[in-house]
C-alpha cells in the first residue's frame, strides 16, 4: 500500500502534469490562422484542412489525458489510487512513477493488449476470409457468364446451321420447279 508521503508526491505530480495538458489544450489552435476567403490555392486549403485535422487529433488526445489524470485525483481522494482496476492488486510503484494516472498494472497491460491483438487478428482473418468468399463467388459467376456466352455462341452457330439448309433446301425446291 502507498504511504501518505508517496500518495501526496502523485497528487502534486498528477495536478501539475493536469496544468500542464490544460495549457497545452489552450494553445492547440492558436498559433495557425484560420483559412480565410483568400486562400483559393488548393495548396493552402488542403494545408488548412491538415492542420486542422491535426489540431482535433491533439485536443481529442489532450482530453483524453485530461480525463484519465481527473481519474487519478478522484482516486486518490476515494483512497482506491495504486490499486488496478481490473484486480485490485497494487500497481508497480514504477509504473505509478513513469505514468501515474495509469489505473492497470503492467501485467493487465499486457493481456489486454494481447487480447486486442488477437482480436484484430482474428478480424484480418474473418475479412480475408470474406475477401476469398467474395473471390470465388465472382469466379463463379464469371464462369456461369462464359458458360451462357458459349450456349449463345453454340446456339447461334446451330441456328446458322439451320439457316443454311434452309437455304439449301429451299434453292433445291427452286431449281426442282424450274
Amino acid at each position: 500500500m502507498l504511504s501518505e508521503k508517496d500518495l501526496q508526491r502523485y497528487k502534486r505530480d498528477l495536478e501539475r502534469a493536469r496544468r500542464q495538458v490544460v495549457r497545452r489544450a489552450e494553445s492547440v489552435g492558436s498559433s495557425v490562422n484560420p483559412a480565410d476567403e483568400r486562400d483559393t490555392e488548393d495548396a493552402d486549403i488542403i494545408v488548412h484542412i491538415q492542420t486542422r485535422e491535426h489540431e482535433l487529433w491533439a485536443k481529442d488526445e489532450l482530453q483524453k489525458r485530461l480525463y484519465e489524470i481527473d481519474h487519478a485525483l478522484k482516486r486518490i481522494a476515494e483512497g482506491t489510487y495504486g490499486l488496478c482496476e481490473v484486480c485490485g492488486a497494487e500497481i508497480e510503484p514504477e509504473r505509478l512513477t513513469i505514468l501515474p494516472e495509469t489505473t492497470g498494472r503492467v501485467r493487465r497491460r499486457a493481456q489486454a493488449d494481447r487480447r486486442a491483438l488477437m482480436a484484430a487478428h482474428k478480424a484480418e482473418e474473418e475479412e480475408a476470409e470474406e475477401e476469398f468468399a467474395y473471390e470465388a463467388e465472382e469466379e463463379e459467376e464469371e464462369e456461369e457468364e462464359e458458360e451462357v456466352e458459349e450456349a449463345g455462341e453454340e446456339e447461334e452457330e446451330g441456328l446458322e446451321e439451320v439457316e443454311e439448309e434452309a437455304e439449301f433446301f429451299a434453292d433445291d425446291e427452286e431449281d426442282e420447279e424450274a
